[in-house]
């Protein structure tokens, strides 16, 4: 319990006065902080039951509250100390406080999953409605794994299809952080199985993270295989490679394929059959019904052989799927880069039709370095922000692929330019990447700047994570060498890299430009 005290005052003090300012014994984090805490909150934290009663007897107020906000009832709450808690109403704990962060003692006890508090909290008459979204007992309650909270809290009439924004359904959340109990308990208490993030379904992220049981619940609850997300894509075309989860889609769904012997051939580089399918007339821009071509399934195959076979003979190198898939977005899928050079030879387009394929940050995405350099190499716009997707430089943090990241940055990306106000060293901070970390902080990025929650990145580093140190080494200010570097590469522009090269400098001097 006292990693989740660490993790929510770390993230509060730093929040309220724009600075790491709190420190206790338990935390790195708080190392400077000058504690308005009273002996009262102390006590209720750590559940120390007769130094609260003792505390109580010599008059202190059981409503004191720090700078922000927070009373002993809270801590006792995300203490999960229930006899604390108990004393504190007994004397006129206000039940319902709401903290700087708009936590209030019920959120906190679905942070801690203490069903004895959230009983004792309930009788007392608390609100089962958050004062604002960003704090959702039901939502954390689901997102932490703690059943039976959920399960008093929706038996109480909290509404469970409850959507944040931000957050989706709690049964996305539940899914979302592979709570299979909690996603069970929801749909059972009659969560809409289709309700999620957005387009996105539960059963998207539920695919996306190869989770058999909660595919296979959800799947039994009824959800919708077909439904398509932002991406346009359906659950099973985001099943990892080799994930078991594919089964079951092929066994829930009547695939009727109208592939060609064409089609085959390409996806899986049969080079001579190929040849003689084409001989035999075989038309080479022969599509299915999603408007595939054997040149989008070589591409995604990443077999250049084949590729080239097929644009000698005709094929259409930009032909678009009924997902706007084009054949560059599926080399960038298959990561192959002579399939790359080979379609930009034929002159494929580097713009894609829709945001909905874009591939840059599909490259981005799988860690593809080379496909990512050779397109920044001709002019594909590397700060591309695409709504649902950020742009290409957040999208491969926040799958952490720390190359591709670099790649993007020497040559020239926006290194606070992320999802909405969600910048890379927030998704990185949240990942506790400390590679990641450290190469956007080089790279000059934002330590101060504030997500839509109005958490600044190192609010988001999980409890213990070794990134907090970073954090804590890099709050003042920059060297005047680091901000000659930042400005030097910022008159450079794109395709930074190949100019400070060129430079008539000491080896010495553009390595240190480069970050060699």
């Amino acid at each position: 319990m006292d990693d989740e005290r660490t993790n929510q005052n770390a993230s509060k003090l730093q929040g309220a006065g724009g600075q790491a300012s709190a420190a206790t014994p338990w935390s790195p984090l708080m190392r400077d902080f000058v504690s308005d805490w009273s002996p009262l909150h102390e006590a209720s934290i750590h559940g120390r039951l007769l130094s609260l009663k003792k505390l109580i007897e010599q008059g202190n107020d059981v409503n004191l509250v720090t700078a922000d906000q927070v009373s002993p009832l809270h801590e006792a709450c995300l203490g999960g100390h229930a006899a604390c808690a108990s004393v504190l109403l007994k004397h006129g704990a206000q039940v319902d406080g709401v903290t700087v962060d708009w936590h209030t003692p019920l959120f906190n006890t679905c942070v801690s999953g203490s069903v004895a508090c959230l009983n004792l909290l309930l009788e007392h008459g608390a609100s089962l409605h958050p004062p604002c979204d960003l704090a959702s007992p039901i939502h954390e309650a689901a997102k932490r794994g703690h059943v039976q909270c959920v399960e008093l809290l929706a038996s109480r009439g909290v509404n469970i299809d409850h959507n944040i924004k931000h957050l989706g359904t709690p049964l996305y959340v539940a899914c979302e952080n592979q709570q299979v109990n909690c996603a069970r308990k929801l749909l059972e208490s009659g969560a809409s199985v289709n309700s999620g993030k957005g387009l996105e379904s539960p059963l998207h992220t539920a695919a996306r993270n190869c989770s058999v049981e909660l595919v296979k619940l959800l799947m039994d609850f009824g959800a919708d295989v077909w439904v398509k997300n932002a991406e346009n894509k359906r659950p099973v075309e985001l099943v990892p490679p080799g994930c078991p989860v594919g089964q079951l889609f092929l066994q829930r769904e009547d695939f009727v394929s109208d592939w060609s012997p064409l089609h085959e051939a390409s996806i899986h580089g049969r080079l001579l059959s190929l040849k003689k399918l084409i001989e035999q007339g075989n038309d080479v821009n022969l599509v299915t019904a999603d408007q595939v071509s054997p040149l989008h399934e070589a591409c995604l195959g990443g077999h250049a052989a084949c590729a080239s076979v097929l644009l000698k003979h005709g094929a259409q190198v930009d032909g678009v799927t009924v997902d706007w898939h084009t054949p560059l977005f599926n080399t960038c899928v298959s990561g192959s880069v002579a399939c790359l050079n080979l379609l930009l030879e034929h002159g494929a387009s580097l713009h894609s039709p829709c945001d909905l394929a874009s591939p840059i940050h599909e490259a981005a995405k799988r860690g593809h370095v080379q496909c990512v350099e050779l397109l920044a190499s001709r002019g594909v716009n590397i700060d591309h922000n695409i709504k649902h997707l950020g742009t290409p430089l957040y999208v491969a943090c926040e799958n952490q692929q720390v190359n591709c990241a670099r790649k993007l940055l020497e040559s020239g990306a926006s290194v606070n330019s992320g999802k909405g106000l969600e910048s890379p060293l927030h998704t990185a901070a949240r990942n506790c990447s400390v590679e990641l970390v450290k190469l956007l902080m080089d790279f000059g990025a934002d330590v101060w700047v504030k997500n839509a929650e109005n958490k600044r990145p190192v609010e988001l580093v999980p409890p213990g994570c070794p990134v907090g140190q970073l954090f804590l080494q890099r709050e003042g200010p920059l060297s005047l060498m680091q901000l000659c570097r930042l400005c030097i590469r910022r008159c450079f522009g794109y395709k930074q890299h190949q100019k400070i090269t060129g430079l008539l400098l000491p080896d010495e001097l553009k390595h240190f430009l480069l970050h060699i």
